[in-house]
């Protein structure tokens, strides 16, 4: 058991030692790519603040139409649709 936690114990320590000169060696790299994210970043939210002013009012009402109610048939129109219906 102590064998297999002394085991465990060097594996990890060897896998922190590899990313530390994994991460040493690309030092230069990596805060060139930060700093590029940084600017990319910078400009987008800069975009963004401009995309953000509105030209149009969002919560504007949207106008409804008016509804007119269906003419009323009475007997004079009745017999008039008829007699437009046997022409």
């Amino acid at each position: 058991m102590a064998v297999q936690i002394a085991d465990r114990f060097h594996l990890l320590m060897n896998v922190g030692d590899a990313l530390e000169r994994v991460l040493t060696r690309k030092h230069s790299l990596l805060k060139a790519t930060a700093t590029a994210i940084e600017l990319l970043v910078a400009e987008s939210e800069k975009a963004n603040a401009i995309a953000d002013t509105p030209d149009v009012v969002a919560d504007a009402p949207v106008p409804v139409p008016m509804l007119v109610p269906a003419p009323v048939s009475t007997a004079a129109n009745a017999s008039t649709q008829q007699e437009q219906l046997k022409v």
